[in-house]
């Protein structure tokens, strides 16, 4: 192979690594955390907890969007338009803005005949969720969300809890005003607020697959490098 076409391939599977040991990062600082966390109880109060139910909500809300009734929802707008890229011959590039962000702040979850309630005061960029979500693509608008001229179409990404959903909570335990604990923020980067669909083994098993998935690929990269260097 030509030396110079092998060069190109071995940094274009150098930056591949990179990417991937970057990932491999994020994917184990946050197994290291839904692993180490401990489970609800009430002598933890004030500390960092993961609480495992069923959600229980006598009040259902609107999904907007989704026109579905559900108990918890986030929702983001992203403007999109194309533009050229620097070579022509590489044709265009779409280009995402988020225009608005908002969700629900409140459902209730129950353990053991115990009712926890989940409470979201954070900042959207503070809140992790890996659950159900919609995607809605349209070229028009959908009213009383934001707009401007120069997007070509717009996407609204839906995130979703539905009654009886298992989900696993982490947060910080609480009380509320009448003196009932609750689970909300920490207002720490590093222990932040997130709310995952299953129970805490499904998850754990997720995220180590996914380390070892990525394992996989980062061997075969290294081995690719070497036979290509030969």
């Amino acid at each position: 192979m030509d030396n110079t076409i092998s060069m190109v391939i071995i940094f274009a599977i150098s930056v591949f690594i990179f990417f991937l040991l970057k990932e491999m990062y994020i994917i184990y600082k946050y197994n290291k955390l839904i692993t180490n966390t401990p489970f609800y109880n009430k002598a933890l109060f004030g500390m960092y907890v993961k609480f495992v139910g069923k959600i229980i909500q006598p009040n259902k809300i609107d999904i907007p969007i989704y026109k579905q009734k559900g108990v918890f929802y986030r929702l983001k707008v992203e403007g999109l338009h194309k533009v050229k890229r620097r070579k022509p011959s590489k044709g265009w590039a779409t280009i995402s803005k988020t225009l608005h962000q908002e969700s629900s702040n409140k459902f209730t979850v129950v353990s053991n005949n115990e009712e926890v309630t989940i409470q979201i005061y954070t900042k959207q960029k503070g809140l992790i969720v890996d659950i159900d979500k919609e995607i809605k693509t349209t070229t028009q608008p959908i009213q009383g969300y934001p707009s401007d001229n120069k997007y070509s179409s717009y996407k609204y990404n839906i995130d979703y809890l539905k009654q009886g959903d298992e989900v696993v909570i982490y947060g910080l335990l609480d009380r509320d005003n009448n003196n009932n604990f609750m689970i909300t923020d920490t207002n720490n980067q590093k222990l932040p607020m997130i709310i995952m669909k299953g129970n805490s083994i499904s998850i754990s098993k997720f995220y180590g697959t996914k380390i070892k998935i990525s394992l996989i690929f980062l061997i075969l990269a290294f081995v690719a490098i070497y036979f290509i260097s030969k």
